[in-house]
C-alpha cells in the first residue's frame, strides 16, 4: 500500500467513524403535550392578595414597599397573613397605605 492509498483508507475509516457516531445520536424528544402555564407576574399576585391595590413604590428612607390600598379592602384580620405573604414575594419589607378614595390619573 503506498501513501496516497493508506491516507485514503485513514480518510475512509475517519469518515465512517463520524457516520457511525452521528446516526447512534437519539432523537430529540418530543415537546411535552401540556406545557407549563407562564408564571405569575409579581403585580398580580399582589393583586390577589389586595384587590383593590392602587399602586407601590419603594421608600427609599425606610427600605420598604408601599402598598396603596382601598380602605374598601377588607385589612381586619387578615392583614398580616398578606402582608408576610407579600414580604416573602418581595423579598423586603411591606407597609399598607389604606386610601379613602381610588387613585385618578390625570
Amino acid at each position: 500500500m503506498n501513501d496516497k492509498q493508506a491516507g485514503l483508507a485513514l480518510m475512509l475509516c475517519a469518515m465512517s467513524g463520524w457516520l457511525a457516531a452521528c446516526q447512534a445520536q437519539p432523537e430529540p424528544a418530543a415537546p411535552p403535550a401540556d406545557p407549563a402555564p407562564p408564571a405569575q407576574s409579581t403585580q398580580a399576585r399582589l393583586k390577589t392578595w389586595f384587590p383593590t391595590l392602587q399602586g407601590m413604590y419603594t421608600d427609599a428612607r425606610t427600605g420598604e414597599k408601599v402598598l396603596y390600598v382601598l380602605a374598601e379592602d377588607d385589612l381586619r384580620g387578615a392583614d398580616d397573613d398578606r402582608k408576610r405573604q407579600a414580604e416573602r414575594l418581595l423579598g423586603m419589607p411591606v407597609r399598607l397605605k389604606v386610601l379613602p378614595a381610588p387613585i385618578k390619573e390625570q
